[in-house]
């Protein structure tokens, strides 16, 4: 499983139904969404120092554990006994398609959360 990763952007009106619908569903996940996101481009960032980005990972974490916990707050997940990783691929897949233009960074968390919750079996 990963998060779905869109070559073109929808179209405006299309993007915006999308997003408003996924913020009535989790208007606290969707802002610590943007935030993960924020934080793997922080992270990405070449120009780092090996301290920074270590820093950044450990930030990156947090981030990715706290969106993780909101999703499960809000009611988001309607499987209990999912693993993390595979709740937060299916949310951030839903937050793809509302904001496709963060093409990098899903690219990137598709790689860092399974190492995030090395406990979970992730089903392709």
């Amino acid at each position: 499983m990963s998060i779905r990763i869109h070559q073109s952007e929808p179209s405006p009106a299309t993007a915006k139904r999308l997003a408003e619908r996924l913020r009535q569903r989790a208007p606290q996940s969707c802002g610590k969404a943007h935030d993960v996101l924020l934080a793997t481009r922080a992270y990405a960032d070449p120009k780092q120092t090996a301290d920074a980005q270590a820093d950044s990972m450990q930030d990156l974490q947090q981030r990715i554990h706290g969106l993780r916990d909101s999703l499960v707050a809000e009611g988001y997940v309607t499987r209990p006994y999912l693993p993390a990783a595979e709740v937060l691929f299916a949310f951030l897949s839903d937050y793809s398609d509302a904001h496709p233009d963060w093409r990098h960074e899903y690219s990137a968390l598709n790689r860092i959360i399974p190492r995030s919750f090395p406990a979970d079996q992730v089903s392709d």
